[in-house]
C-alpha cells in the first residue's frame, strides 16, 4: 500500500501517497474511502501526493477516476476535494481529472494546490 488514510475528524480525511504510485494505488485509495463507514458525514479530503517521487498513471486512469467520482456524487452529493502536487506530470492529470469532472456537472468542489497548507485552509474550512 502506497498511501495511509489520515482521518483528521469524521469530516475531514488526509491521503498522502508516497514512493512510486500506479493507477492500482490510486483505485484502491479511493474504493478505502468509499467503503468507509464516515463517507456520509466526510466534507473534505486531501489528496496528497507531494511525497511521490515516480508515478505510472496515464489519462485513462485520470478520467476513470473521474467518472468513478462523478457516480460516487449521486450518492454523495457534497463534497471538497483538494489536490496537492508539484509534479508537472500529476499536476496535468489532475488538472484533467478536474476538467472531467466538471464536463460532467459533478456537484464536488475540485481544486488543485502545490502545498498542504493552502489546501487545507481550503478544504478543511
Amino acid at each position: 500500500m502506497r498511501y495511509e488514510f489520515i482521518w483528521e475528524s469524521d469530516k475531514y480525511l488526509w491521503v498522502k501517497f508516497f514512493g512510486a504510485i500506479d493507477g492500482t494505488d490510486l483505485n484502491n485509495a479511493t474504493n478505502g474511502l468509499y467503503n468507509d463507514f464516515r463517507l456520509d458525514s466526510l466534507q473534505g479530503v486531501l489528496w496528497d501526493f507531494s511525497g511521490v517521487d515516480r508515478f505510472d498513471v496515464t489519462d485513462i486512469d485520470a478520467e476513470e477516476i473521474a467518472y468513478t467520482d462523478f457516480a460516487a456524487s449521486h450518492y454523495k452529493r457534497n463534497m471538497k476535494a483538494a489536490f496537492i502536487t508539484q509534479n508537472p506530470g500529476l499536476t496535468k492529470l489532475t488538472k484533467l481529472y478536474i476538467e472531467t469532472m466538471n464536463g460532467l456537472s459533478c456537484p464536488w468542489e475540485n481544486r488543485l494546490f502545490d502545498n498542504v497548507e493552502e489546501a487545507s485552509r481550503w478544504s478543511f474550512r
